[in-house]
């Protein structure tokens, strides 16, 4: 039950802080779209709809893609280190490293033993198995 309470909390906290990173990347947005605006903007701040065409400057699709692909890169590097400080990712160095069996100790064995028989696979090990392992090339070289 502890491990289903871990996983739901670490779902909350990835949730949030993808919500943070949204409300920030969309406040940075709009003040630079009011900014833009400049002194010819109605006094109520909102600005006439329209295509785009008639009016003064606007944002290219082209920078708009730009924008969210670094936001995309910045959710990623927040997230992956939320995920090595709460131990999901063990980095390089982890299990299954160099192609090196990964095995529990007896202590985490009767932990996995539920999961086993749930799932029908050690699904306990494979949580722990580093996803940024390295592993070695058999393949015959030309």
């Amino acid at each position: 039950m502890a491990f289903v309470f871990r996983r739901w909390r670490v779902f909350l906290v990835l949730n949030v802080l993808a919500v943070a990173g949204f409300m920030t990347f969309w406040a940075k947005c709009n003040t630079r779209s009011v900014q833009a605006a400049g002194p010819e903007a109605p006094a109520d701040g909102k600005r006439p709809r329209g295509n785009g065409t008639a009016q003064g400057p606007s944002i290219s699709h082209e920078v708009l893609l730009k924008r969210l692909s670094s936001l995309e890169d910045v959710v990623y590097r927040q997230l992956n280190g939320l995920s090595k400080s709460l131990g999901l990712i063990e980095g390089f160095g982890g299990r299954g490293k160099g192609g090196l069996p990964a095995t529990l100790s007896p202590a985490e064995e009767s932990d996995a033993k539920y999961l086993r028989e749930k799932y029908g696979y050690n699904a306990y090990l494979s949580d722990r198995i580093s996803l940024d392992r390295t592993i070695p090339d058999h393949r015959p070289s030309k």
